[in-house]
């Protein structure tokens, strides 16, 4: 039905415009999703880890034998703004925390007590 009142909008519209519009779409659902991935907090009790979604409230909790691998994050690329980055944070910004279902929830160090938190979860996952 909303596909319908879409095509409805779009057959009034000129080809530049509702390019304009797929193209705008387009970019706030990349935008959405991508909020809609970052964590609000993250604990860990010794047992299960669990973290806030930011944009959506949600709880997600997966016990410390479903982590399949713990990554530090790094730039991909090397330029002037990443060397200065470098020099202020250290070669690794953070860490991400993978899942056996695929989730991964990326803690990097804009967040408190990271490190303390990954060396806790690297002693119970024996990573």
């Amino acid at each position: 039905m909303a596909l319908g009142a879409w095509l409805l909008v779009a057959v009034g519209l000129k080809w530049s415009t509702m390019f304009i519009l797929v193209v705008g779409l387009s970019l706030f659902g990349l935008l959405a999703y991508h909020l809609g991935q970052s964590f609000h907090w993250v604990e860990f009790d010794g047992h299960r880890i669990r973290g806030r979604r930011l944009w959506t409230g949600g709880l997600v909790e997966h016990s410390v034998g479903e982590v399949i691998a713990l990554q530090p994050l790094s730039p991909l690329h090397t330029s002037l703004e990443t060397l200065l980055m470098e020099q202020r944070l250290g070669s690794v910004w953070g860490y991400e925390i993978q899942f056996q279902d695929g989730l991964r929830i990326r803690l990097s160090y804009d967040m408190t007590h990271v490190d303390s938190l990954i060396q806790s979860i690297q002693h119970a996952t024996g990573f």
